[in-house]
This record gives C-alpha cells, sequence and structure tokens, in this order.
C-alpha cells in the first residue's frame, strides 16, 4: 500500500498510532509526518559518522541535565526496550511546546498498573528493508492499559537510553493533537515511527 506520507525523496519519518478496544477493534488512528527529529538524534548521527569524540558535548539526558551521548560500542550498548521498560518508544501525557531542543516528554507515562499507568509491551525494531530504491526502518511498541482507570495520552517519542555512561535521551518527540487519545481500560495502544531513505 502507497503510504502518502513517506513522499519519494528525502528521508521522511511517519509517526502511526493505533488505539484498539479490548475486543481488538480499530478505535482511533493517527497516520501523519513526525513533527521532529530532535538535537540529540542529530548529535548522535554526529557522532556516529565522526567517532573520535565519544562524548557529545551539548547532548540532554530525559533528567534535563546535560550529559554524554555515546556511539555504539561494548559496554556501551543501547538499551532496547525490553518489556517494562522506559526506553525505545514512550508515550505521555504532556502538551508543552514542542521545539527542536526538547530533551523529554512533557509527562512520561510510566510502566505498571498503577493509575496513569500503561503496561509496555518489549519495544521491535524491524529489520531494514530495500525496495524499489527506497529503504524503510520501522520502531514498534504496544502498551495495554491495565490500571483500573482511562489513561490520556498527549505526546510519543523515541527514548535511547544507554548503559555506560547511564542516561537517557529522548530523539524524536510528537504532540498528538486536541484533546489526545482516551486509552480505556484493557484497550491497547500501539506506537510505531517509519524511517525512509530514498533515491
Amino acid at each position: 500500500m502507497k503510504d502518502e506520507f513517506l513522499p519519494t525523496e528525502g528521508a521522511p519519518l511517519v509517526l502511526d498510532i493505533q488505539l484498539r478496544d479490548p475486543q481488538g477493534r480499530l478505535v482511533q488512528h493517527i497516520h501523519r509526518p513526525s513533527q521532529s527529529y530532535l538535537y540529540n538524534f542529530m548529535r548522535f548521527i554526529n557522532i556516529s559518522i565522526t567517532p573520535a569524540t565519544q562524548a557529545g558535548a551539548g547532548s540532554y539526558k530525559a533528567t534535563g541535565t546535560s550529559g554524554n551521548l555515546v556511539y555504539l560500542r561494548p559496554g556501551q550498548n543501547a538499551v532496547t526496550g525490553g518489556a517494562g521498560s522506559l526506553a525505545c518508544l514512550v508515550v505521555g501525557g504532556g502538551t508543552n511546546t514542542l521545539f527542536g531542543t526538547s530533551f523529554r516528554l512533557g509527562s512520561f507515562i510510566y510502566p505498571g498498573t498503577l493509575s496513569n499507568n500503561l503496561n509496555f509491551g518489549a519495544g521491535a525494531i524491524g529489520a531494514t528493508t530495500v525496495s524499489a530504491g527506497t529503504v524503510d526502518i520501522r520502531y514498534q511498541r504496544a502498551f495495554t492499559n491495565n490500571s483500573g482507570s482511562a489513561v490520556r495520552v498527549r505526546e510519543a517519542g523515541w527514548l535511547r537510553r544507554q548503559t555506560s555512561p547511564a542516561g537517557a535521551h529522548l530523539f524524536i518527540r510528537d504532540l498528538v493533537g486536541g484533546a489526545g487519545i482516551r486509552v480505556g481500560t484493557l484497550a491497547s495502544l500501539t506506537v510505531s515511527y517509519t524511517l525512509r531513505t530514498v533515491r
């Protein structure tokens, strides 16, 4: 199926969010271009291409403090986002203004079953695929509401967590818009980002 938001030139990024009720029926679907690659993402690309310097000076951790952002090598692996892990794709309830220098979600929704929590499935990083001159990679994660009450999702993002030096850096952030997405009890939410490069 042709994706109108994955054009034939450039390196677009597309956000897809699907809300399904406990019976698996599609309730709400958001599919549109992502609003931003953030500063941390661009800094990571920079140090990955020119890894003479391991520390990404000026990169910002999700805590709001400046922290070293490292390229991948043994002992400095990124956490891919296992079930229950606050890494990989994340969601939140914040509505604060989106800036290219945003370093965290406005308000994280944490994994768990307490009020305003969602169960985090494992983050899935798809294989890099090549077709007709285009290259795609897709990141996806499912969330389920077992908190006993509705949870309102107003933002989504991609949080890269590294083990050494320890830290988490937000690479992508999107505001859902409007009233957000109401995730009812036992409903599920699937968030994905697709990155495409083209000839």
